[in-house]
């Protein structure tokens, strides 16, 4: 995976984001090899405006919204959105 979390990455973002709550409920009715989720992540950020990504590896993504306003797709490079 070329976009795999390294140390370096996972501790500055654990400096920066206090996560409170990652659901992530799962569509397993769709086809063999993909499903659906729907992924809520709460989170502050000790350093509002500085910028930190998700991970998230699939085929796409149909919709990015954060804090209410939504972001576009190509914010999503199928391992990360940023």
């Amino acid at each position: 995976m070329p976009n795999n979390l390294t140390r370096d990455e996972a501790a500055a973002r654990s400096k920066l984001l206090n996560v409170e709550s990652y659901p992530v409920p799962l569509d397993l009715t769709g086809g063999e090899t993909t499903f659906g989720s729907l992924t809520t992540v709460r989170f502050s950020c000790v350093r509002p405006g500085e910028g930190s990504f998700v991970n998230l590896t699939a085929p796409d993504v149909s919709e990015i919204t954060l804090n209410g306003r939504q972001l576009p797709l190509t914010s999503f490079d199928r391992d990360r959105i940023s």
